[in-house]
């Protein structure tokens, strides 16, 4: 997600947005438990629990989200990103302003000497998500 957004400063190009789309929802926010305590360390949709006993180059892999390693990168990173959503949620430029995150928010950024105001609802239910 970090190499897409400084990507998509230097070229507005819709396919940055979408590894930064793909990589929040299929990756990042499925890497982390509800309470914020366990990881999974690796890819989480590479988690196939039959595959990981057969096959030796998974050892790596754990089935269940661990808990903080004692040299963790993944846990810090995901923090840092949380922190900076909003600056991936859109891309200003000198005559337009780009969306490119569905996350609700309201913003007002200066763009061509105008300062729109974009809000964008959306309620999530969490219900069920273990």
């Amino acid at each position: 997600m970090m190499l897409a957004r400084r990507m998509l400063e230097m070229e507005v190009d819709s396919r940055y947005a979408d590894v930064m789309e793909r990589a929040l929802y299929n990756t990042v926010l499925g890497s982390i438990a509800f309470d914020g305590r366990h990881y999974f360390y690796v890819n989480p949709l590479e988690v196939h629990p039959k595959t990981l006993r057969s096959n030796g180059i998974y050892n790596h892999v754990r089935p269940v989200r661990q808990r903080w390693f004692g040299c963790a990168c993944c846990p810090p990173n995901i923090a840092r990103l949380f922190t900076s959503i909003g600056h991936y949620i859109y891309t200003p430029c000198s005559d337009a302003l780009y969306i490119n995150l569905y996350i609700g928010n309201s913003v007002a950024l200066s763009v061509g000497g105008h300062t729109p105001a974009v809000a964008h609802e959306r309620q999530l239910s969490l219900e069920g998500r273990g």
